[in-house]
């Protein structure tokens, strides 16, 4: 039986708090009024038996991968002949990061809520995809069928993340390793050589005087750089909290040579997944743009589609809403419009996600293969000029040296 923190007050207006064990929030309201005691506060403790005060606000979301196993697991359950709060329970049971809060979604709907109500009041855990797509699969009478669905959209999408992480693991690994390396024969190997082109008296060239300058430079104020990159790190990052910033950001992102179809193709494909999702649980078109939308990263996207939504509820056909923005991809566009002449919409929908998908992949290994022989070729420009400019001035001392 699941524990439960409660805070109270007795017949004589003083606060108690404790735990107590009880199959729902309801059944443990009427066994602290039995003991006289009026519930002010009540909260399943966390795993563990410590008390848990995750309020809504301050929990984190759920990430793709844990999304994903609660579903595929629920719509098991479901599909076995279980009552959803004995799922819920089940799956609480044996999940023990998230068992609290399983635990305060069953007791929402022992209490009589809906699940999608029940999943919207534990805040910012479970995202509006989930929240919007259970809630119509409720009204139809085929949750399961439903979250399986949104099992295989979780899914794809740690899928699509992990194959962006794969592609930028290794540039940026080779990134950083270049850098150390650079910087370790401009504080080391170069303060040893400088010496000898000193006490020669050859008048040095102009490569390697710059070079001797960006060493000494390194050496005595190198803090004074390293503090304001990580000075202007911060700023950046608290200026990316502004939404005015965010947007000039990912309009220039979008303005991008290479990186601008990416964040496009990016953000169609998890529009195109999500609207294949919600449409086939029986959302309207338009409800489901307004979902979709929010998930998309890339802010004037995000408002195009949101424009777009609202275009659709006044009646506009949803490819021309799409389409007016011009920041979607043609073909994705061309495949709603079918679908909505059709009448087959999520069909196409799954379709036009895939090919998003394909080409996306596709995108990813390019960049990939782009990157890598480019930043190799830039750490090789680095150290060839360090060489030069170190072997340089010996050149000039032997020849002096013959002559």
């Amino acid at each position: 039986m699941p524990e439960w923190t409660y805070s109270a007050l007795d017949r004589e207006g003083r606060r108690r708090r404790g735990v107590l064990q009880g199959d729902s929030a309801k059944h443990v309201r009427a066994l602290l009024r039995k003991q006289g005691l009026q519930p002010l506060d009540l909260r399943p403790a966390a795993a563990g038996g410590g008390a848990r005060r995750a309020w809504p606000g301050k929990r984190r979301a759920m990430a793709n991968q844990p999304l994903a196993q609660f579903c595929r697991q629920l719509a098991t359950l479901l599909h076995g002949g279980l009552p959803l709060d004995t799922a819920l329970k089940a799956l609480a049971d044996q999940r023990s990061r998230h068992s609290g809060i399983l635990m305060e979604v069953r007791a929402r709907v022992q209490e009589g809520h809906s699940f999608s109500e029940s999943l919207r009041a534990s805040g910012r855990v479970f995202p509006e995809l989930l929240v919007a797509t259970a809630g119509a699969g409720e009204r139809i009478g085929r949750l399961e069928e439903v979250m399986e669905r949104l099992a295989e959209h979780f899914e794809k999408r740690q899928a699509l993340r992990q194959q962006v992480r794969a592609a930028l693991a290794y540039p940026m690994v080779l990134a950083a390793l270049s850098l150390g390396i650079v910087s370790l024969m401009l504080v080391y190997v170069v303060p040893q050589v400088t010496p000898v082109f000193v006490d020669s008296g050859v008048e040095l060239p102009r490569l390697t005087r710059i070079l001797l300058a960006l060493s000494d430079f390194v050496r005595s104020h190198g803090w004074i750089a390293l503090l304001a990159a990580a000075g202007g790190a911060a700023a950046a990052s608290r200026a990316m909290r502004l939404p005015a910033a965010r947007m000039r950001l990912h309009r220039v992102l979008l303005a991008a040579p290479l990186f601008g179809a990416f964040s496009r193709e990016l953000n169609s494909a998890r529009l195109m997944q999500s609207l294949a999702t919600l449409t086939g649980a029986g959302v309207s078109v338009w409800e489901s743009l307004r979902v979709a939308a929010r998930l998309l990263a890339n802010l004037p996207m995000r408002e195009a589609a949101l424009a777009a939504a609202t275009e659709v509820s006044e009646g506009a056909a949803a490819a021309d809403a799409l389409d007016r923005s011009g920041l979607f991809a043609p073909l994705c566009i061309q495949l709603i419009a079918s679908g909505e002449v059709s009448g087959d919409l999520h069909q196409l929908l799954g379709r036009a996600a895939q090919t998003q998908e394909r080409e996306l992949s596709s995108r990813i290994d390019t960049m990939a293969s782009l990157l890598q022989p480019l930043l190799i070729m830039v750490v090789g420009g680095f150290v060839l000029v360090i060489v030069l400019a170190v072997l340089m001035p010996i050149f000039e001392m032997n020849r002096l040296i013959g002559s």
